[in-house]
């Protein structure tokens, strides 16, 4: 389980939806913004939130299986990513098929091509 500074809260969800850029993979999909930093807010740690809707998994087992993945690979990646982001990471269909390995190096190519790494 991540700490709670990097976990985005779901009051910020949407707030973070309609403020970010998207990147998209067979296998996920990355929605990035940068919340503003002022004179009182320093730049902050990053942020996350996994999404694996029902659409995805049917199973609530696969979900739970994928999103645990999923933290885990990010936990790994954590020291490598730049401050200062919000990051929400949706799975899609294929990534149930996904090794832990693939399913790593994917994450790692998506927050590549977001220049977050």
């Amino acid at each position: 389980m991540w700490s709670r500074e990097h976990r985005v809260a779901g009051r910020h969800f949407l707030d973070i939806l309609a403020a970010s850029r998207a990147w998209h993979l067979p296998a996920l999909s990355l929605r990035v913004a940068r919340p503003q930093v002022t004179a009182t807010r320093r730049p902050a740690v990053p942020q996350f939130a996994l999404v694996v809707s029902r659409k995805v998994a049917i199973r609530a087992v696969d979900r739970n299986r994928l999103k645990r993945r999923g933290r885990a690979i990010v936990q790994e990646l954590l020291p490598q990513l730049k401050d200062n982001y919000a990051c929400l990471l949706f799975f899609k269909k294929p990534a149930t098929a996904l090794t832990y390995q693939e399913l790593k190096n994917t994450i790692r190519e998506i927050f590549t091509r977001a220049a977050i790494i």
